[in-house]
């Protein structure tokens, strides 16, 4: 599957189906949340507008956000974690100091622990992932 564009819920690709002994180019859009498992573990950690689950049992796929006021999904962010979800490793926090809630992911991938930091872009109005606050 290629991703030809993105927004935060959906997903525009190019892929191929294959049917039989016949191929098919397949274009369009589709629902992110569509292309994962409906076991979705809700995280304790949140901030004052959002709340977090994340896909999978055994290591986390996707991060969905979610409005609190609405409780409808408004973003799902694709990880590549290679490590078990877990709960106390999802923080939140204001950690670009601009009055916006961010959130942090950490795990361990043998010896070594990392973490992605996702930070909330007022003029987007979504969480995106920081390479520089991240390590």
């Amino acid at each position: 599957m290629d991703v030809k564009e993105e927004t935060p819920l959906w997903m525009k690709v190019l892929a191929q189906q294959i049917i039989g002994t016949s191929t098919k180019n397949v274009n369009g859009w589709i629902l992110k949340e569509d292309l994962l498992s409906k076991d979705w573990i809700k995280l304790s950690a949140e901030t004052p507008l959002n709340r977090f689950e994340i896909s999978d049992s055994t290591s986390c796929v996707a991060i969905k956000v979610i409005d609190k006021k609405t409780n409808k999904p408004f973003q799902i962010i694709f990880t590549d974690n290679p490590s078990e979800p877990i709960d106390s490793l999802f923080q939140t926090g204001d950690y670009n100091a601009d009055g916006a809630p961010d959130f942090l992911e950490t795990y361990k991938d043998g010896d070594k622990t990392y973490y992605d930091e996702y930070i909330f872009d007022k003029e987007k109005g979504i969480f995106v992932f920081d390479e520089k606050l991240s390590g």
